[in-house]
């Protein structure tokens, strides 16, 4: 068996929004709007390593793992996307900066997904802020002091101003850590030993979300064209 780190669905909320989903309670979901942005010195961190790296396949990736999780068990047949960058001007693709796409399902079902890498330097999330549409009760806890908050991602970046839990793989909170990236250990290691169903991603699943944003990718670069899936590129 194969399992990909998509980590941000192992969250509580995200996880909750499965259940409700899957319970029935929130009928049947036919659109959403989907946003993870990042900041700029975690931005320059990625593109350190991988100058072709880009929203749409390393951030909003995310997102569309969701999507996809959300919407089971359509299928999507068709991809349009745009892209920029004017911060991130030396981008060999034009895209550094944002990119937004509207994934069409088999039945008519639309998820507006979308990302942003050029928000200010000292934009509070220590790596990234994600918000959806179709579950709008969380609220995020801030902290605001005079001690700044080290990035976790970008070691010379800091904040004043913090969203609590804003990192991506979790948290160091009195003396251990805490968050997605640990629940999603766990959850792998009960699969391999208990052989019990989790919420993991799988591989055919991982496969999906990485053909639909290589789709949103060439959308963007071809200027918005629609791209029919599944994807041939």
């Amino acid at each position: 068996e194969l399992y990909i780190g998509y980590t941000q669905r192992i969250r509580r909320k995200f996880l909750a929004i499965k259940e409700h989903i899957d319970a029935g309670r929130l009928g049947e979901v036919m659109t959403a709007r989907m946003t993870i942005y990042n900041t700029r010195p975690t931005a320059r961190q990625v593109y350190l390593r991988a100058p072709h790296a880009n929203p749409f396949t390393d951030e909003i990736t995310y997102m569309a793992d969701m999507a996809l999780w959300f919407f089971q068990p359509r299928k999507p047949v068709r991809v349009y996307a745009q892209a920029g960058s004017e911060v991130f001007h030396e981008h060999p693709d034009q895209m550094g900066d944002y990119g937004w796409a509207v994934v069409t399902f088999d039945d008519g079902a639309a998820a507006c997904l979308g990302g942003n890498w050029a928000l200010p330097e000292h934009w509070p999330a220590t790596v990234a802020t994600i918000s959806m549409d179709i579950y709008d009760g969380h609220k995020d806890v801030m902290m605001v002091g005079n001690e700044r908050v080290p990035s976790p991602y970008a070691p010379d970046s800091s904040v004043e101003v913090a969203f609590l839990g804003s990192a991506m793989p979790g948290d160091w909170a009195v003396g251990d850590f805490v968050g997605p990236m640990r629940d999603e250990t766990r959850l792998f290691l009960e699969r391999v030993t208990t052989g019990k169903d989790v919420p993991l991603c799988d591989a055919e699943t991982g496969r999906a979300v990485l053909e639909l944003t290589l789709a949103m990718e060439e959308s963007a670069r071809r200027g918005g064209e629609v791209i029919e899936l599944p994807f041939k590129g």
